[in-house]
């Protein structure tokens, strides 16, 4: 079996037209979907529960299966989605579950080389080439963004600083970038905020550095959060669009979009009775790559807000591009990427031992950029014991959460009111607001 190791980069892909791209699509969307009629349980019996009683051959028959969701990765779901043999598990990795129950994320060594060189070309895209030395900074845990990012710098020929989620202390981070003389810094917008407020006060200077580019990732940049970033750091910033299911894309130097590898990635945006939007008009990305042996993901919903184009780029290529336009209904965006959902909240809810009747979480800057929340819960209960009992629970609501939480990134209160404090609308007096986010930037 090839490893990734033997893999040579190669940019012949980069000058495949829009027809030669939706003909590979189609093709080997065809051959997947096939596929996983024959060898996976969970889909088979799901797309039957939908109607659908043979193989989804065509793109119109691909539009009716039904979707995924990130709740289908947590615990035995994820378990049964597997349509290959367990021994040929190489990788397990986990995100963003509640507690005792994350989502589960397995790879085969095929998974892997197919993701690595999926990224790796998108790195290429940007510029990110074999003198480069790039320092990635973020988390190398449970997590798989920090391991999947190196396997594909490491196929572009780049040099790999990986110092992680800056366990070291931040100073010796900022004293790594001088001695190594680091060309790229790969963090979250976030923490790169935080190193370059940090520069001030540390005995490395701006001009010691050797930036060519950021690159950002985990959540998104804000047009006045990217300026802040490129002046502080004097260097560009190239985003990344991806979670720990897929990495969806990145900026190229037109920095306008997103670029997708379709070929290899069917990106759809729906509205919210599933029917798909026309090309230019927002609504909620799903996803389907079409490289994922052990963990398919058939139109799997992320729980954002896209558009999505093929208009040719002004940079020349043709590959299609995807806007982030904001999250879902109450996701949020938090230090360190981590994203918080709807079903989470609830779900935390529900654990407790007294009656919530509605939330409220209110979002704002530390004076060290870091995220402060305040979750305000109406209860009839509002003693300190249901307060502890509530922070004892919100604080174990992720392990992407508690992860940011140890790191010192993300901090949170819980304040108990009483019912009908939080205001609503002036027709049905539903609750009007439920994430206020008072942050410089909001993400």
């Amino acid at each position: 079996m090839l490893s990734y190791f033997d893999y040579t980069p190669s940019k012949e892909w980069i000058n495949n037209s829009k027809e030669i791209i939706q003909i590979i699509q189609a093709k080997k969307l065809k051959t997947y979907l096939t596929g996983l009629w024959n060898s996976s349980t969970f889909y088979k019996d799901l797309w039957k529960r939908a109607g659908i009683y043979e193989p989804p051959t065509s793109q119109q028959s691909f539009q009716k299966l039904p979707m995924v969701y990130p709740f289908h990765l947590i615990g035995r779901t994820a378990y049964n989605i597997l349509s290959t043999d367990s021994s040929k598990i190489r990788y397990k990795f986990c995100s963003g579950g509640t507690t005792g129950n994350p989502k589960l994320l397995y790879y085969t060594d095929v998974d892997w080389e197919k993701r690595a060189i999926y990224r790796s070309k998108l790195e290429q895209l940007r510029g990110v080439g074999k003198n480069d030395r790039v320092q990635i900074m973020v988390p190398y845990g449970i997590w798989n963004v920090g391991y999947s990012a190196q396997s594909a710098f490491e196929l572009t020929g780049a040099t790999v600083i990986p110092t992680g989620s800056w366990m070291i202390g931040m100073d010796t981070c900022l004293a790594l970038m001088k001695q190594l003389k680091t060309t790229i810094l790969m963090a979250t917008p976030s923490l790169a905020l935080k190193m370059a407020n940090r520069l001030k006060c540390s005995r490395v200077d701006l001009s010691d550095l050797n930036l060519r580019f950021l690159i950002t990732t985990g959540e998104a940049v804000p047009s006045g959060m990217r300026r802040e970033l490129e002046e502080k750091w004097n260097t560009t910033l190239s985003a990344t669009y991806a979670s720990s299911e897929v990495v969806v894309g990145v900026e190229c130097n037109q920095h306008d979009g997103y670029h997708f590898l379709a070929d290899d990635l069917v990106i759809e945006a729906v509205d919210e009775d599933g029917n798909l939007c026309g090309e230019g008009e927002t609504g909620e990305i799903v996803v389907t790559p079409l490289i994922n042996e052990a963990l398919p993901l058939i139109r799997y919903r992320l729980g954002d807000l896209v558009k999505i184009s093929w208009e040719k780029c002004p940079c020349g290529l043709e590959y299609p591009r995807v806007w982030f336009k904001g999250r879902i209904k109450n996701t949020f965006a938090l230090a360190t990427g981590v994203k918080v959902y709807p079903w989470q909240i609830q779900d935390f809810m529900e654990k407790l031992s007294f009656r919530v009747q509605r939330f409220q979480i209110i979002i704002e800057d530390t004076k060290e950029d870091d995220d402060f929340l305040d979750v305000v819960l109406e209860t009839p209960d509002t003693s300190e014991n249901a307060r502890k009992e509530a922070e004892n629970a919100f604080g174990r609501l992720s392990i992407d959460l508690e992860d940011g939480m140890i790191q010192k990134n993300i901090q949170f209160k819980i304040t108990l009111v009483d019912p009908g404090t939080f205001p609503g609308t002036q027709i049905s007096q539903k609750q009007a607001v439920f994430i206020i986010d008072k942050r410089r930037y909001q993400r």
